[in-house]
């Protein structure tokens, strides 16, 4: 979610991983715990776009304005070996979906959270907003909170290479 992109070549990095390995207990994914980290960690990224000192004045604004982060994953592969499933094996795929669910929910709970408390990004049109193609495979739920209260951040997940980062 950095450098040239369509909202201009002044965006900034804001990336954070989750380490899934970190969340299996006693062979079991606990998806309970994992979904409170993830708000946790959107809350935290959040912080960092106001906490950070910008060199450039037009990174300043585009940071704020879009309130863009990227929170991943990491440890996929150790996560399924924890829990003895190969990866990319039948077993695995409900196991991956579920993980995926949570941190994309729990997310867009988290930034809605955000929103009703602090307000949404700067450029927010929650018309235009609801009607993009991941907002509409969301949860209704999450959706009404959406349309309700808006929205904290334009961009929240991404996976990004995380093999330095794991070290």
């Amino acid at each position: 979610p950095c450098g040239e992109q369509p909202l201009g070549p002044w965006a900034v990095c804001n990336l954070g991983a989750m380490n899934l390995a970190a969340y299996v207990k006693n062979g079991k994914f606990d998806y309970t715990n994992f979904g409170l980290d993830v708000k946790t960690a959107v809350r935290f990224l959040d912080n960092v776009i106001d906490q950070t000192y910008y060199f450039f004045k037009e990174n300043e604004k585009s940071a704020k304005d879009i309130r863009r982060q990227g929170l991943g994953i990491m440890g996929l592969g150790d996560a399924l070996i924890k829990m003895k499933v190969r990866y990319g094996s039948k077993e695995s795929m409900p196991i991956i979906k579920k993980i995926f669910e949570t941190l994309r929910d729990s997310a867009y709970d988290a930034s809605a959270d955000l929103a009703k408390e602090k307000g949404s990004f700067p450029k927010f049109n929650k018309t235009k907003y609801l009607k993009g193609h991941h907002i509409k495979n969301l949860p209704l739920v999450l959706q009404k909170k959406i349309g309700r209260f808006g929205i904290r951040n334009a961009v929240l997940l991404t996976i990004a290479p995380t093999g330095t980062t794991s070290l």
